[in-house]
């Protein structure tokens, strides 16, 4: 099966797209993961015309998105935002004047900047991060989504359809996917349990089980079967607990990416009242007050771009009236987007000279990011895997704990050494779609902190988190202590059945709690995998007694904290006008007009709309301009808890690669190196950690639903409420990752994809309600 050309699949032109202008009913920013299904959905009803505003391109054909086999390939490339997270003062090397004690910070002596930067992929592609994740799909336990239910006030019963809480969510989950089941033979050989009812099986997104694994995960489930780990035969039904083999976003038959674009726009992108610009960057929300003093979303203001390096001019594309503006830009777009509205904190806004519409301080706030460790082993014989402008290095807030491996063993980094081996494979994949080109990270486990740190351990960290003060906190909280007493530490034995978490030990809590929910909760993720996913890790090569140069083998353990307290922000930047563009320092200097600007733009390549022009002279930020991300890891109040955990977790990886049968592939630990004396303290884990950490790739919050003052705090009002409506603007929504006000334990997509799912059904509802009531002109004409 091949994927149809660009030319097959409609897209809008510039002129096209803004003839809609004032016909619109809804108009969405941001054609990523949420934004193309919520676009597919509600343009399902044809009174509605839906317009879609993608900032990348679309790339229907790029091998590097739709092969299983080469995910990664397309990060830090031209298809990803690429950002960065502000330096981490908690992470880095110590200098040697605190070598004995004190803050860590990156050596100053060497040149590099006090504590660690990490890179933020982002897809700047139709589809968004859909096309440039790892394909796994999973779900959150219950607890998570009845949180939700909780910070917005919803009570949550067995109906509760129209509530966030996990039975008011799930339908949605089932909505979304498209499940092919395996064989029994491929269950018995690979642990492909599931639970069917627990799965869709007639939505727009494809997902299977891989039809080829890596050799280790024949080991994966007997491996934590000896470490009293059961497999979870239902994973996808409201608990994680366990080991099991992860499902992908892969369609099997064609065995290409199953994502936003393929899945929900391909099928339907004929439709007449379906409208999608790519190559358009949003530069903010049109918002006005209407003659009841009410702010109202108008529309928006967007740059599109021409051709290589020719940006067109700022154009307006405005809704009916009544119609709605849709922000799906993500944890970091959407944030970025309202404080370019006027919407957010005061302080903020005035720094970055925008003009205040609607104050609420919790725009950007509470950011939440799994955090991440990767451990490497050797397995005696494979190239690291490492890309220079696109790879797997930066994509986790990930421990990476690196092991040396049988050299005879397969895996994917042998095709990127040796060019034969790599030809065979693309020839095999196209020919028949199997081969290695086929394979993905599928060896999957969640525990709760009771199996894996001590008892004695966990009761003294809960001892030192400060009091709650807000009911998120109070969630958080209560999440820790409640697995303090439902077992203890290594060694206990746990089984998981899908609906309870038994977790029994010889060394229990003296005082034992009951745990409230029985569904449990997956506090910490490992994931193991045959290739090198650590950039820190550079191995050194040597010659064999032959002469010849010898390879080695690695594969990683990926261990990833779930719920951290940990908690960041993202922000637009104070105006300046140096960091609009590197090439224009006479109008940084306000020395030039915009005429001459024009001119040395045009001779850099760079022409810039006059209006972004105009605004950066008027002293402005703009979209132009990356936003500040600063996830704050290991800081605050609750940031040594998560570093203790962490040391605990990473601890517990190093156990299950020297654990039969996987111990059998492992020469030994390569990164960190084992060191006589490690277990003898945290010290040499703690440093490790600070100095290696890296992003997961799933940030969540910075625009929370919440109800107004939940739980009587009015600090702590959120951005949007459950209909996803933004607080103090009418017609503008919110609809993505960004709405969690709590993180989840699992992979974000199939959430999100519920979420725009949800979304469309609450928006569809919300606009016949609006039509009954006399406020839409029908069909969207004046």
């Amino acid at each position: 099966m091949v994927s149809p050309s660009p030319s097959s699949v409609a897209t809008s032109d510039l002129p096209s797209f803004l003839l809609q202008s004032r016909k619109f009913t809804h108009l969405i920013v941001g054609g990523g993961t949420a934004g193309l299904a919520l676009a597919a959905r509600l343009s399902e009803h044809t009174e509605l015309n839906v317009g879609v505003l993608e900032a990348g391109p679309a790339a229907w054909n790029d091998p590097g998105i739709n092969v299983p086999g080469k995910f990664g390939e397309t990060l830090e490339g031209e298809l990803d935002w690429q950002f960065e997270t502000v330096p981490q003062e908690q992470l880095g090397e110590k200098t040697k004047e605190e070598a004995n004690g004190g803050r860590l910070q990156m050596d100053v002596e060497r040149g590099i900047r006090k504590g660690r930067s990490l890179k933020w992929p982002r897809g700047k592609v139709l589809g968004g991060s859909s096309a440039l994740n790892f394909m796994t799909w999973n779900r959150g336990c219950k607890g998570d989504y009845d949180a939700w239910a909780t910070l917005l006030g919803e009570r949550i019963t067995d109906e509760g359809e129209e509530s966030w809480c996990w039975k008011g969510i799930n339908p949605f989950f089932l909505k979304s996917e498209r499940f092919y089941p395996p064989t029994q033979q491929h269950t018995s050989l690979y642990a492909s349990n599931h639970t069917l009812s627990s799965h869709g099986t007639s939505g727009p997104l494809a997902t299977s089980y891989s039809s080829q694994y890596a050799a280790s995960h024949a080991l994966w489930h007997a491996t934590l079967d000896k470490l009293g780990i059961s497999t979870n035969d239902n994973h996808l039904g409201g608990s994680n607990l366990g080991a099991w083999t992860s499902l992908v976003s892969v369609e099997p038959e064609a065995q290409e990416r199953s994502y936003s674009a393929t899945a929900y726009l391909r099928p339907v992108a004929h439709r007449a009242n379906l409208h999608v610009l790519t190559e358009a960057v949003v530069q903010e929300v049109v918002i006005e007050k209407d003659c009841g003093g009410e702010w109202v979303a108008k529309g928006v203001k967007f740059m599109h771009t021409r051709g290589i390096g020719e940006i067109d001019e700022v154009h307006v594309i405005e809704v009916v009236e009544g119609g709605e503006v849709v922000l799906c830009g993500g944890s970091v777009a959407s944030p970025q987007l309202l404080e370019l509205s006027g919407i957010g904190n005061p302080d903020i806004l005035a720094a970055a000279k925008v003009d205040v519409k609607v104050a609420n301080g919790e725009v950007g706030e509470h950011l939440q990011e799994h955090m991440s460790m990767i451990f490497y082993i050797f397995f005696s014989s494979l190239c690291v895997l490492s890309y220079s402008k696109s790879g797997l290095q930066d994509l986790r807030v990930v421990t990476a704990m690196v092991f040396e491996i049988d050299p005879s063993i397969p895996t994917l980094e042998d095709l990127r050494s040796d060019p034969a081996l790599k030809k065979e494979a693309e020839e095999q994949y196209a020919e028949n779609r199997t081969g290695l080109l086929t394979t993905l990270p599928s060896s999957v486990l969640y525990l709760p902190f009771n199996f894996i740190v001590p008892c004695g351990k966990l009761e003294k960290l809960a001892s030192c988190l400060p009091s709650p003060k807000t009911l998120r906190e109070r969630i958080l909280y209560e999440r820790f202590i409640d697995g303090i007493g439902d077992g203890a530490s290594n060694g206990a034995t746990a089984s998981v059945d899908g609906s309870e978490n038994h977790v029994d030990s010889p060394d229990k809590c003296a005082e034992e709690r009951t745990r409230k929910d029985r569904w449990g909760l997956g506090q910490i993720e490992y994931n193991f995998d045959l290739s090198n996913y650590n950039p820190l890790f550079q191995p050194a090569t040597s010659a064999s007694s032959s002469g010849l140069q010898e390879k080695k083998k690695y594969a990683t353990m990926m261990m990833m904290l779930q719920y951290p307290f940990s908690v960041g922000s993202i922000h637009i930047p104070p105006f300046s006008s140096s960091s609009f563009s590197s090439q224009t320092t006479k109008e940084e200097r306000g020395e030039a007009t915009v005429q001459e600007n024009k001119q040395e733009r045009l001779t850099n390549g760079e022409e810039r709309s006059e209006e972004i022009i105009h605004q950066v002279k008027q002293g402005r930020t703009t979209a132009q301009q990356k936003p500040i991300i600063d996830p704050r890891y290991f800081a605050g109040p609750g940031g040594d808890v998560d570093l203790q955990t962490m040391i605990e977790g990473v601890r517990f990886a190093d156990k299950i690669c020297k654990t039969e049968p996987l111990k059998r592939m492992v020469v030994k630990r390569v990164f960190p190196e084992e060191q006589e004396g490690e277990e003898d303290g945290d010290e040499y884990w703690e440093d490790w950690i600070r100095r290696t950490l890296m992003t997961d790739w799933h940030p969540v919050g910075t625009c929370g639903m919440m109800a107004r003052a939940a739980g009587g705090d009015a600090e702590e009002e959120g951005v949007v409420d459950g209909r996803l409506r933004v607080y103090g603007v009418k017609g503008l929504r919110v609809c993505d990752a960004s709405v969690m006000p709590l993180q989840i334990s699992a992979h974000l997509q199939a959430t999100v994809y519920a979420i725009a799912e949800k979304g469309a059904v609450i928006m569809w509802e919300d606009w016949v309600a609006r039509r009954y009531q006399g406020e839409i002109v029908e069909n969207g004409k004046e």
